[in-house]
């Protein structure tokens, strides 16, 4: 049996959601252009360190990608980043190479995942990736295959504008501030919190209030 939806529920749909979802639909579609130049010159740069770390760990009889080799090489419980960074700041023993470890995951990841993943993925330069429109409990879009939502600084370079338009950053970092703040000012006409937002103050103190 179907569930009827109210007379609320049929208006978010009619004039938010499906017009949303056509918005959506040409978003992926349309996809994002990719600057392959630049992709290829910053693997050239990730391939001879992550070489050089391998051969590294190779002399030593490791694969550094092993977990299992990892634990019973460095002698610990876990080979995740918590564990190995815990290691390195209680000075284990070969801290050193524990360090050479963090920084061959960073330089392998941003090269498997944000240059390799999306060069593999790549449609005449561009990128498709898969937008959610439910992918979240709070209301907001969700990026998939590949998720474009959560891309390192570093890597953000190799996506460019199509000419005419510009690409531009935001962030939902006090989010919820921010809202307070704007009602604050509406209803009361202080802008304080308002003003200390726009000026970059962290407000920790505002948690505080009665």
């Amino acid at each position: 049996q179907l569930k009827r939806i109210s007379p609320k529920e049929l208006k978010l749909l009619q004039e938010h959601l499906i017009p949303l979802s056509h918005a959506i639909g040409n978003i992926r579609r349309r996809g994002f252009k990719v600057n392959v130049t630049t992709l290829a010159g910053l693997q050239a740069q990730c391939e001879p360190v992550i070489e050089a770390i391998e051969l590294e760990f190779g002399k030593l009889g490791v694969n550094p990608r092993s977990p299992k080799q990892l634990i019973n090489f460095f002698n610990l419980p876990s080979s995740n980043e918590d564990t190995v960074t815990s290691a390195i700041k209680r000075h284990h023993p070969q801290k050193d190479l524990l360090e050479l470890l963090l920084e061959y995951r960073k330089v392998y990841t941003l090269s498997s995942k944000y240059l390799l993943g999306i060069y593999q993925r790549l449609c005449n330069n561009r990128i498709h990736t898969n937008f959610k429109i439910d992918g979240t409990g709070t209301g907001r879009l969700s990026s998939e295959d590949p998720n474009l939502q959560n891309v390192p600084l570093e890597m953000r370079i190799i996506y460019i504008p199509d000419e005419g338009y510009t690409l531009r950053q935001a962030d939902y970092k006090q989010i919820e501030l921010w809202v307070g703040a704007a009602l604050v000012y509406l209803i009361t006409d202080d802008d304080s919190m308002l003003n200390d937002l726009q000026s970059g103050i962290d407000l920790p103190l505002y948690r505080d209030w009665e």
